[in-house]
């Protein structure tokens, strides 16, 4: 009976387990077994019945958990809430509806990924709806009450991100896991989530900076997420989970990116083998790779900055934030923010650079954030 009700509720069964290791414990979440299993000498590149490796498996469970952390309000919500929360309109309004399910983490719904598979504009028009959501829940002191969904979350990203570390370790799949990274990155999805929450901040940026700033600000956004975070319970609630979610993101490129020219990540710049000098991730959005340096500078996580900033298609100049700007603050800045400063003066120099040797832009159009 324990073998029918785990293929029940997992999709597999001790054929898996022996056959394909690796998958079996993903699935059931169980990824300290994964680990093991990995370092016992389990190949990852190796496909079951379904035709999936377990390292495709996994970046497909690593990028759905993403997501939702992201680009969906499930992190807001909790099931005391659902009953009272005002609905959401417009193209938020699905997602919202799609958050009041219990979310499902695990077993064979990880092989579909057709929650990923939205074009751009469905994904970059949810950040308006998000902020009325948010709006609500923290005028009614709901967020506080959400803490075991997003420590939920964070677990199995965590998980799911040691898996890969795990995997990378491995010269002989180290590989495979760089290929299906570029290929998977495209499913990551803009951080709406964040975004709204930078756009209510800055909504009520008197409230907390006792005057209004311009949401193109970088500089000024970090002051007030810091500031609004000390000040209101529930923002702070929200704020630590965003920086968890950065944090994951960030050690996630740090197993393959190193910026030997930095002198300021401290640890984070080591060289180990299968790191590249410049990670660059070229199935991303423009938009997702802007909104993500800021997240990165928000939250103070240099690499994640460092990564983001030195992406061909950055816009420094023409983007939506102002960078230059930040960029003029952080010359005269304290040493600790020195790890954000250099990345955008050597991507001002490489552009300079490329001007006066006539070299070609390439970058796709910007589009408006807020």
């Amino acid at each position: 009976m324990a073998a029918v009700r785990e293929y029940l509720i997992y999709g597999v069964d001790d054929e898996h387990k022996h056959m394909w290791p690796i998958h079996y414990h993903l699935l059931k979440n169980d990824f300290l077994a994964a680990i093991d299993s990995i370092r016992k000498g389990a190949n990852p590149m190796v496909k079951d019945c379904n035709g999936v490796s377990a390292i495709e498996l996994c970046y497909r469970m690593f990028f759905k958990v993403v997501n939702k952390c992201v680009n969906s309000t499930l992190p807001l919500s909790s099931k005391a809430e659902k009953k009272d929360a005002t609905p959401v309109v417009g193209a938020g309004a699905k997602k919202k509806q799609e958050s009041n399910a219990v979310p499902e983490l695990h077993g064979m719904a990880d092989y579909n990924m057709d929650s990923n598979n939205k074009d751009d504009d469905d994904r970059m028009t949810n950040a308006q709806s998000f902020t009325t959501y948010v709006e609500y829940l923290i005028a009614n002191h709901k967020l506080v009450t959400s803490s075991t969904l997003q420590n939920s979350l964070l677990r199995r990203g965590k998980g799911l991100l040691a898996v890969i570390s795990a995997m990378a370790e491995r010269p002989e799949s180290l590989t495979a896991c760089k290929e299906l990274l570029l290929k998977h990155i495209q499913t990551l999805e803009y951080p709406a989530l964040y975004a709204s929450l930078m756009e209510f901040l800055f909504l009520n940026s008197k409230v907390y900076l006792k005057k209004s700033v311009p949401s193109d600000d970088v500089y000024a956004a970090r002051a007030l997420w810091s500031r609004a975070a000390t000040s209101d319970a529930n923002i702070k609630a929200i704020t630590e989970f965003m920086s968890h979610v950065a944090k994951i993101l960030e050690d996630f490129c740090g197993i393959f990116h190193v910026d030997i020219y930095s002198q300021s990540l401290g640890g984070c710049n080591k060289v180990y083998p299968g790191h590249d000098r410049q990670l660059q991730l070229r199935g991303m959005d423009v938009r997702t790779i802007e909104m993500l340096a800021h997240m990165a500078y928000v939250t103070d996580k240099p690499l994640l900055f460092d990564v983001m900033v030195l992406q061909d298609y950055f816009l420094q100049h023409d983007g939506v934030f102002r960078w230059n700007d930040l960029l003029s603050h952080l010359v005269g800045a304290s040493s600790s923010l020195k790890a954000f400063r250099d990345p955008l003066m050597r991507r001002s120099l490489r552009e300079n650079v490329g001007k006066r040797m006539g070299v070609p832009e390439t970058m796709p159009e910007a589009s408006v954030f807020y």
